[in-house]
């Protein structure tokens, strides 16, 4: 089975308020997730909560993700491991490791074995959330070791490209807004 199909499976044996997703190219840290249950409880608009996710070499590869400049840029990219232990509201958030509302889920998300932005399905998934008035949070006190060396060379497949291409099309409003909102500000 593939990775949609399984969450689906499980998603529907289930009936908890909170579904974890931990992708079988990650690990965790002991009380991963404490801090993101408190969160879920607190705040009744977080659809989707990420972690800090660290590349096995002890660096960050995702602390939540922001629309910025036109793109989707991850927050921490290549600094140490030990910054970013804060918590706060994102555009996206890596789902290799993520805390999902199910209600939240179940209105947007739709896993299906069809990805139309595959390499970018979590930054879709996340903004498809934020369109529904979700809420996407990043918590910094639950640690994920993330070994992408699988997918390491996906940025070569033509696919991938073509992929993005779609992705920032479908997204572009966003990215214009966020653009619009930085010039505001100056």
């Amino acid at each position: 089975k593939n990775v949609d199909e399984m969450f689906n499976w499980g998603l529907k044996e289930t009936n908890c308020p909170y579904i974890a997703f931990l992708s079988n190219t990650s690990r965790v840290e002991p009380m991963w997730i404490g801090s993101a249950l408190a969160i879920m409880k607190e705040y009744p608009k977080a659809g989707v909560i990420g972690f800090k996710i660290v590349r096995p070499a002890g660096l960050i590869e995702n602390a939540g993700v922001l629309l910025y400049l036109g793109e989707a840029r991850s927050i921490g990219l290549n600094e140490p491991g030990h910054r970013y232990s804060a918590i706060y509201h994102v555009d996206a958030v890596g789902m290799c490791a993520c805390l999902f509302r199910r209600e939240a889920i179940i209105e947007v998300c739709r896993f299906s074995s069809y990805i139309p932005f595959s390499g970018f399905d979590d930054l879709s998934y996340c903004l498809e959330l934020k369109e529904k008035g979700w809420d996407i949070i990043y918590c910094g006190y639950g640690v994920v070791y993330h070994d992408d060396s699988a997918n390491a060379t996906r940025w070569l497949n033509p696919d991938f490209q073509e992929n993005k291409k779609r992705f920032e099309a479908r997204w572009q409003h966003l990215l214009d807004r966020e653009i619009s909102m930085i010039h505001a500000l100056q």
